[in-house]
């Protein structure tokens, strides 16, 4: 079936699906496996966004809360994977021996430099 003929069900389905691999990929440490799980997640965000539409006009009662509930349950584990990806970020710094530079970015997340600070002195 594909992505665009496929019920917003089946959709967040698939997306669990895409999540777990992306999961496994963070856990290995695996570059491609990350690429794929982000390449299918981008195809899988414009038909969930299509049929969702067509699900708000036509979707009442249970079968509303059902996707309600599954929504909630990827939303949860793309978090869950967000926060593994921070931590694999962090113990990669670590291990590299990259320094925080105790900056932001213009969304508030810290940025890393491996350059010593402004007026450090080096030898």
């Amino acid at each position: 079936m594909s992505d665009a003929a496929a019920t917003p069900r089946a959709l967040l389905e698939r997306l669990l699906e895409v999540l777990g691999a992306e999961r496994d990929a963070l856990r290995a440490l695996d570059p491609e496996g990350l690429v794929r799980a982000t390449t299918a997640k981008e195809g899988l965000a414009a038909a969930v966004v299509a049929a969702r539409a067509a699900f708000d006009r036509e979707a009442t009662g249970a079968d509303a809360r059902a996707l309600r509930v599954l929504a909630a349950r990827v939303q949860v584990v793309a978090h869950a994977n967000q926060i593994l990806l921070d931590d694999a970020i962090a113990a990669l710094r670590r291990r590299l021996g990259i320094a925080d530079a105790g900056l932001y970015d213009a969304r508030a997340r810290r940025r890393i430099t491996t350059a010593p600070p402004l007026g450090a002195r080096t030898i």
